[in-house]
């Protein structure tokens, strides 16, 4: 999919009248944080270095890399993010990074190590969860999604194919989950849950759901 800047220089126009009429200018510099591409600088700047040329959701693989649509959030229209219902990030699993590759600007920087590289947090919605077990399946990572072993309570299940049948059924009580400082975020184990019961938080908002947690 390439970028018609024309089509985004008439979503910014029409954004901008909505506003005026409106009255909305608060929500125009409200904070908003998205599941970027990998390497991308933060949210606060990525906006303004961003020239919205679309180079990158050329450049995917799996057509994860979409660009924002018409929305409140006008600074952000045409800026690239991760959408799971599009795909999910492969980087971990094939080193792939095309997307950094065609980036002609820094905002897509290079990434030295994907160890330490995350786009956001993967959180499974236990009372949707169907115990499929596709997010152990796409996972890139082992070790990030885990399933309860009620025989040795410390020493969870870390395959799927090592799970006995008989718990993990649709209506059984346990769950997989995720490790939460494990998980890079790539969004592939949400892209392909059939219920649809995972949620991908982006970095920047990971340090709230944690402290949230704690309270």
């Amino acid at each position: 999919m390439n970028f018609n800047r024309r089509k985004f220089l008439i979503y910014s126009a029409e954004a901008g009248a909505m506003f005026g009429l409106v009255g909305a200018v608060p929500l125009m510099s409200g904070e908003h944080h998205y599941l970027r591409p990998p390497g991308a600088i933060k949210d606060d700047t990525f906006y303004k270095a961003c020239i919205k040329c679309g180079a990158c959701v050329s450049a995917c693989p799996t057509k994860a890399v979409t660009l924002i649509d018409l929305c409140w959030d006008v600074k952000n229209i045409g800026t690239p993010i991760i959408d799971i219902k599009n795909g999910g990030c492969i980087a971990w699993g094939k080193e792939c990074l095309l997307c950094v590759k065609a980036c002609p600007t820094d905002v897509l920087s290079v990434v030295k190590d994907l160890k330490e590289e995350k786009l956001g947090l993967a959180i499974i919605k236990e009372e949707e969860c169907v115990n499929c077990m596709v997010c152990f399946l796409h996972c890139p990572i082992e070790g990030v999604v885990l399933f309860p072993n009620p025989e040795v309570p410390d020493k969870p299940y870390t395959k799927e194919r090592d799970i006995p049948t008989k718990i993990k059924l649709k209506d059984s009580p346990l769950k997989p989950y995720i490790v939460k400082d494990k998980c890079i975020g790539c969004g592939l184990c949400a892209h392909y849950c059939p219920p649809r019961c995972i949620d991908m938080i982006p970095i920047a908002d990971v340090k709230k759901v944690a402290k949230n947690e704690s309270n």
